[in-house]
């Protein structure tokens, strides 16, 4: 099959693709060397642009300035304010962007009931690289 032929019947995985190419993913923490890392395993799977914020107060703040923004990925433990901060300030906005949180913290299942924050997903540190993608592939 051609280019052209694959442009005009495009398989399951190119549809996909396609559709998601022009996401937006938001990805908030203040470790640079976790953003890289994160970023770049991020780009291998998707075209998306990828804007980064070292925290919370700069990751609202680029929300509320881009529009279409389709996923935002925050690390829990920052300084000033944390992932469940944004994630409540997130709400606060009116957005209901979906919202994947990493931490290392046993504890970020009753951290976040008792501040009743609900991500959309916790990943608990070390990531693992094929969990994280197929959960960013499920929400944009």
């Amino acid at each position: 099959m051609n280019l052209q032929e694959n442009l005009n019947h495009p398989t399951p995985y190119l549809m996909e693709q396609i559709m998601s190419a022009n996401s937006k993913i938001l990805h908030v923490d203040d470790a640079p060397d976790i953003l890289e890392l994160l970023g770049a395993m991020i780009r291998e799977h998707f075209p998306n642009e990828i804007l980064t914020a070292a925290t919370v107060k700069a990751g609202v703040e680029i929300l509320q300035s881009t529009k279409g923004i389709d996923l935002v990925i925050t690390d829990y433990d920052m300084p000033e304010a944390d992932g469940l901060d944004l994630i409540k300030q997130i709400r606060a906005l009116g957005m209901s962007i979906p919202v994947i949180l990493i931490t290392a913290s046993p504890d970020i299942y009753k951290e976040a009931a008792k501040r009743a924050v609900k991500p959309t997903a916790i990943f608990t540190k070390p990531i693992i690289g094929p969990e994280i993608i197929h959960a960013i592939r499920s929400y944009i």
